[in-house]
């Protein structure tokens, strides 16, 4: 099959070789300073498959994130795959002070990936309040694209959690929901000393971008 670049997320993931990923036995996936569930029906791909993946796997991994991936296409004319990619974001903090700068950021977001912005609402999680937007893909060939970002943050210790799934599966969107809702900060991972794997999530510091990669 081929696996073409989407317009919604900047994270390519396609369905292939999910199925023989490195933890199908963890029941909760870690990164460099949280733990979250492995929802069911998900991987979590930490090691190398042997295909096209790999090259996403090892970058979040380095990053000190977490890459969870649906392990079947939902039941669905024309599917998209559900995925869970959580990585850093240096420079956020600010974003969940106010909802004005949860609405600033989410709008640049939508701007970086050509989507389209349906929500931005300051969300209480067990942590404390959270940042969450949700995209729409603008491509007429997967018009049911949802990308949902909520960002995580301890003082400095700042994360985006981006759910990418299908508007008419709600496995996916459930899947979202319990990762959020199970975020545990603290592990014993070492953080990367590579900072080019992270980018600035803070729209009012002069020459910073949000992203999502």
């Amino acid at each position: 099959m081929s696996c073409k670049t989407p317009t919604l997320i900047i994270l390519t993931l396609c369905a292939a070789g999910v199925a023989s990923a490195a933890s199908p036995r963890a029941q909760r996936a870690t990164g460099r300073s949280f733990s979250v569930p492995i929802p069911s029906g998900f991987s979590w791909l930490n090691k190398p498959l042997g295909n096209r993946l790999d090259a996403e796997i090892a970058r979040v991994g380095k990053a000190g994130g977490v890459l969870l991936k649906a392990e079947q296409r939902p039941k669905l004319t024309n599917p998209f795959v559900a995925s869970i990619v959580i990585l850093p974001a240096p420079g956020g903090e600010s974003v969940n002070a106010s909802v004005s700068n949860c609405k600033q950021t989410a709008q640049t977001m939508s701007q970086m990936v050509n989507a389209t912005l349906q929500s931005a609402s300051l969300i209480a999680l067990a942590h404390g309040k959270a940042c969450q937007w949700l995209l729409a893909g603008k491509d007429a060939a997967k018009p049911h694209r949802r990308g949902r970002g909520t960002v995580i943050a301890q003082g400095k210790d700042v994360w985006v959690v981006t759910c990418n799934f299908d508007a008419r599966d709600s496995a996916g969107d459930s899947a979202c929901k319990q990762v959020l809702a199970g975020w545990r900060f603290g592990n014993a991972l070492k953080p990367t000393s590579d900072a080019s794997l992270a980018r600035p999530l803070n729209p009012r510091k002069r020459g910073s971008r949000p992203t999502w990669r």
